[in-house]
């Protein structure tokens, strides 16, 4: 089996070293740059699964990398951000690129093994084409409540339903998904922008 591909582009030592370590363990390939520009370069010379991304990066910083991403560099690459940055400006500009997770520093090693096994157990599961199912209007709007970090009363409010409601919708997404948790199948939605999809 070809073992997938991750690149850690991350410029602190130490977190750069965890997360090659963590994914070597579990039978990742991998390649290590320092800064955006190196990146850059790295997707430009072939393909990755994944892409682990810094966004204080020296010179060229995250946000651009994943800009340049989005517009054709490499549309596709799931990306999980570890930054030290907590703003909420930066987790929208994140959001609005579709990352599969916003992760602040420092983070557990076992809750990103988690998330690298669910990718790697589930990706293949949903077909190009989207769902066998297609998620309905309310069900893609908790899907994104979800996504973007919603309680089940806030998304409820928003939607002028009972939260109970809500979690009822909530089963029918994981079950759509395959996706145990509501994290899952957040992630799960952005890897194949299934809100995007038409239902």
């Amino acid at each position: 089996m070809v073992r997938q591909h991750v690149l850690v582009v991350e410029d602190d030592d130490i977190v750069r070293r965890l997360c090659a370590d963590l994914l070597k363990e579990m039978d990742y390939e991998v390649t290590c740059v320092v800064n955006g520009l190196s990146a850059v370069t790295r997707l430009r010379e072939r393909a990755f699964d994944l892409v682990l991304l810094d966004l204080d990066l020296p010179g060229l910083d995250g946000y651009k990398v994943l800009e340049l991403m989005r517009a054709g560099l490499a549309p596709q690459v799931p990306v999980v951000v570890l930054s030290a940055w907590t703003s909420e400006e930066g987790r929208r500009f994140c959001e609005g690129y579709g990352v599969l997770a916003y992760w602040e520093k420092p983070f557990d090693l076992e809750d990103l093994a988690q998330l690298l096994e669910t990718l790697k157990r589930r990706k293949p599961t949903l077909p190009p084409q989207g769902l066998p199912e297609p998620l309905t209007a309310q069900e893609k709007a908790v899907l994104l409540g979800w996504r973007q970090g919603k309680s089940d009363k806030e998304i409820a409010d928003r939607l002028g339903i009972s939260p109970s409601t809500v979690e009822k919708i909530g089963r029918r997404v994981r079950e759509k998904l395959g996706a145990k948790t509501r994290h899952e199948a957040a992630a799960l939605s952005r890897q194949r922008d299934v809100i995007a999809q038409r239902g």
